[in-house]
């Protein structure tokens, strides 16, 4: 009736629910109707904080009816920003490439197992042992790490864990002289790598969507750097030895402990300069209880089976040879290692200045699907038309 009126409080009801949405009425009773809605989107917004405070208790953020931005470190790289410095973004990138580094030392594992066991199927098996880790070890973990809080955060533990294991992994693969003891490295090699795919979800949670697009231009970029380094000057020195006198360095031993100087400088990246804010909303409800719950959450939401399908799609894209791609090229095609190396970069260096940046031209005038149309039937008709030339 004209006098002062009260500011609303965050109040949650007794099953969690917002009372903004219990009661949809609320923000449309009245004559100042543009006041009640102002009123219930504050107490929405409290009854978040509030909801947020209820899952993580003890928890202290600087928020008043709405999440505040905090100020930017100028050394620390945090999640929940709304907009972070470029210079963090190339930072990620750069770091994310030292870790993609050891992705390519799969690769150099089907020659390192091809020196000890000779069946090409036992070499593929092992190798295809990640995609069962996919089910089995990274759904697991990422919908873990959605649920839980340490003092270190929710995703660093599993990343920085992982890397610990493959560190070791890397050092220890080119000295072992066995068959056993090599499968055995190379599955926990693969069991870690599946576990390290929360930090793709540490990337995204420090790097907000509107900054996204162009992030993952930067990576695409430094990606094909990437494999260029890889290919053309790392791949061929598998065969090569250099001597000290006594002591005699290869360049098996060269190519993984060079991974396992990547991996520990992305550890102490990850450990001294990045630091996890806690999320201002609770994780998604849960359907089910144990392993199943997994595999519930994943289908729970009928919206996204389309965005699963085509997710798919792109899988099968990359259907290939796996493993024995490998020792298709250099066994059974006859090139050298120094080949298959030079080969990769050439059509990197395409990628970079010729490809890339078409794309990227090409996709604000065009529908993205008609082009993931073209890029679909382009990958298979140049897969086709290289085996025919090289046959």
């Amino acid at each position: 009736g004209g006098g002062q009126r009260a500011t609303p409080q965050p109040v949650c009801t007794v099953d969690g629910r917002c009372l903004a949405r219990v009661r949809p009425g609320y923000a449309q009773r009245g004559g100042r109707s543009a006041l009640r809605q102002s009123c219930a989107a504050q107490l929405h917004a409290g009854c978040q904080l509030a909801r947020a405070r209820a899952w993580l208790p003890g928890v202290r953020r600087t928020a008043a009816h709405g999440a505040h931005q905090p100020h930017l470190s100028m050394h620390i790289l945090e999640t929940q920003h709304k907009r972070i410095p470029w210079r963090w973004v190339i930072a990620l990138q750069v770091m994310k490439m030292a870790w993609l580094i050891g992705f390519f030392a799969s690769g150099t594992m089907t020659f390192t197992m091809r020196k000890f066991i000779e069946s090409p199927m036992i070499i593929n098996s092992v190798s295809s042992l990640d995609v069962l880790f996919n089910m089995l070890v990274a759904a697991p973990c990422l919908y873990i790490s959605d649920r839980i809080w340490t003092r270190f955060g929710r995703r660093r533990p599993f990343v920085l864990g992982a890397w610990l294991v493959m560190m070791a992994c890397m050092l220890l693969l080119p000295l072992v002289r066995h068959a056993i003891p090599v499968g055995m490295i190379v599955v926990l090699w693969l069991i870690f790598w599946d576990v390290n795919s929360v930090f793709d979800m540490l990337f995204f949670e420090i790097v907000p969507p509107e900054q996204r697009a162009r992030a993952s231009a930067i990576g695409a970029w430094l990606l094909n750097a990437v494999i260029m380094l890889q290919t053309i000057i790392i791949t061929g020195r598998f065969d090569d030895a250099v001597h000290f006198g006594a002591f005699t360095l290869h360049g098996e031993q060269l190519i993984y402990w060079f991974v396992a100087v990547c991996l520990l400088i992305c550890f102490v990246f990850v450990a001294l300069f990045v630091r996890e804010r806690t999320p201002l909303a609770p994780p998604p409800p849960s359907h089910g209880r144990g392993a199943w719950a997994v595999v519930a959450n994943l289908f729970a939401e009928r919206s996204l089976w389309p965005v699963y399908l085509l997710a798919f799609s792109v899988v099968l894209m990359q259907t290939g040879l796996g493993a024995i791609d490998p020792l298709l090229m250099t066994e059974q095609w006859g090139y050298s290692k120094q080949d298959m190396g030079t080969n990769v970069f050439v059509g990197g260096s395409i990628n970079m200045f010729i490809v890339i940046p078409l794309i990227g031209y090409i996709a604000a005038r065009m529908k993205l699907l008609r082009m993931f149309t073209i890029g679909v039937v382009g990958v298979l008709f140049f897969q086709v038309l290289y085996y025919v030339f090289v046959q």
